[in-house]
């Protein structure tokens, strides 16, 4: 069954009034699964009213709990007609996955085809996000590898359009191009134009960059191919599946990139892979975290220490934390655009074990909290502008004194409004 026949079964274009519907909305949101913030991003055009035709049903749906997800949240394509499939001869476990699909809550007699496009509805019209197999997911984050790939061909003109492939190298996938994957790493090819395979010394880190910049990820390995070389299906669509198998296996006609280490213990100044291992933990920030008093460091050994030191010492740990590369992390950036909301908690057990300042968890989410100010706060011992009581020794302040007014809506960042 094509792509094109699935949508045409759920949506009611022929019913209803012709009509061209657009919605942008920003990778920030999409990466936590909403679609609800319009803003810089990418568009997306509508595929028609769900729901107006009589015996077929479509449904958004979360893929792994297959509970039915409301307006507005980013979920599986599920649909349900008296034309549907009954599946592939004899692919019994397959098409009983696949075509005979049963959602949880709420339940129901209906069996559903699960399309594995993902998308949402916004004011009753269908929106497709992307596809469920290409989808990244790095530290609970969604990032779509086309907005990765459409980020890095906007770098330069020395870059082929239409020929980038981005793909996740897991832990335990030995690369012939230097060392396997750690955790969950991101690695994209480009093609070169033809007649310019000279001077692109700086396009790598340039990618690296932008990347990081506009979605708040880090590429481990980032290879720029020669032209015409990039693996793409026969409708001329980039083989994601086939760019990784290629590049796994050394295939792959490189010009100039590789790998990149995000910042080691060996490079945080001492103590770092302990905070690291601490702040990576099973129980999160909260395990281990000194009392009042009883910091895992010497405070006036970090006071005493230059802002230059402090500043590559927590780049080199905001780095591990982020799976970022200490040198692409923005200083004045807010740290919700660099960090997920679990790296910002983290952060918090991590700036009182190595650095012995104690900051609420409001103050890390707000807009202004950046790697600078964070940097004059641990300079410092303490944040004047934070409500939280500090540790005797560790610099302190009244919480009646600039106290900043709770957020009704929880951490900036983590929810969007339709404006």
């Amino acid at each position: 069954m094509s792509a094109q026949a699935t949508y045409l079964h759920g949506v009611s274009a022929n019913i209803h009034p012709v009509r061209t519907a657009f919605y942008r909305c920003s990778h920030v949101c999409l990466a936590q699964g909403l679609s609800d913030e319009v803003g810089k991003g990418r568009n997306f055009v509508g595929c028609g009213n769900v729901g107006g035709i009589e015996g077929i049903e479509v449904r958004i749906v979360e893929p792994e709990s297959c509970e039915v997800v409301g307006d507005l949240r980013v979920g599986e394509i599920w649909v349900t007609s008296g034309s549907k499939s009954a599946g592939y001869y004899g692919m019994e476990e397959t098409n009983g996955e696949v075509f005979r699909a049963e959602i949880s809550e709420p339940k129901g007699p209906e069996r559903w085809l699960r399309t594995g496009d993902l998308g949402f509805v916004r004011e009753g019209e269908l929106y497709v996000s992307g596809r469920l197999k290409d989808l990244i997911i790095v530290r609970g984050r969604n990032y779509y590898p086309q907005d990765v790939e459409g980020c890095v061909e906007s770098v330069s003109d020395k870059l082929r359009p239409g020929c980038c492939g981005c793909f996740v190298v897991s832990n335990g996938e030995e690369t012939t191009t230097g060392g396997g994957g750690v955790g969950e790493d991101v690695g994209v090819v480009m093609e070169v134009r033809d007649g310019k395979m000279t001077g692109v010394e700086g396009l790598v880190e340039e990618i690296r960059e932008r990347v990081m910049q506009e979605h708040g990820l880090g590429l481990r390995w980032v290879c720029l191919l020669e032209p015409k070389t990039v693996p793409k299906t026969t409708s001329g669509k980039i083989a994601r599946a086939w760019c990784k198998r290629r590049f796994l296996a050394g295939e792959l006609k490189i010009v100039k990139g590789g790998r990149k280490d995000f910042g080691s213990a060996a490079d945080d100044g001492g103590g770092g892979a302990d905070a690291h291992d601490d702040a990576r933990g099973e129980q999160g920030a909260d395990q281990g975290r000194p009392s009042s008093g009883s910091f895992s460091v010497d405070p006036a050994l970090i006071r005493g220490m230059a802002e230059a030191e402090i500043l590559q010492k927590l780049l080199a740990h905001m780095g591990q934390l982020s799976s970022l590369p200490p040198d692409t992390i923005s200083q004045t950036a807010p740290l919700t655009t660099i960090m997920d909301s679990m790296s910002v908690s983290q952060l918090k057990g991590l700036l009182e074990q190595a650095y012995a300042v104690t900051l609420s968890d409001e103050y890390l989410f707000r807009e202004e909290t950046c790697v600078a100010k964070l940097v004059d706060i641990i300079k410092l011992g303490y944040a004047p502008d934070d409500s939280v009581n500090f540790a005797e020794g560790g610099g302190g302040i009244s919480p009646e004194v600039n106290a900043p007014t709770p957020s009704a809506t929880g951490p900036p960042g983590l929810c969007c409004t339709v404006s």
